[in-house]
């Protein structure tokens, strides 16, 4: 188990490790939250609980892949290009949408 707080000339600091516990903590609470509103939204249009969790599963199989596709092409690629290339995605998409 590491230290998550250190106490050090009489005040009280979170390490590195506990200051990323704590964001970690927070991220999967938001998430919960969201999963939960999502799985009510989705219900209101498959209406069935085996297409809503197929569906949900579905995204959640992408956003896995989808994460281990992206962060080695962001830390090969050119920062400046990948901004480049964000943008012309983000524009598409507005004229799109």
């Amino acid at each position: 188990m590491t230290i998550l707080i250190r106490k050090h000339h009489g005040e009280t600091h979170l390490t590195g490790i506990g200051k990323l516990a704590i964001i970690g903590a927070t991220g999967d609470l938001a998430s919960a939250f969201t999963t939960t509103i999502w799985a009510v939204y989705l219900y209101s249009f498959l209406g069935n609980n085996a297409q809503v969790g197929l569906v949900s599963t579905f995204l959640s199989l992408a956003a896995i892949s989808s994460y281990f596709i992206c962060i080695p092409l962001i830390e090969k690629s050119s920062k400046s290009r990948l901004f480049v290339l964000s943008l012309i995605i983000f524009g598409i998409s507005y004229l799109l949408f």
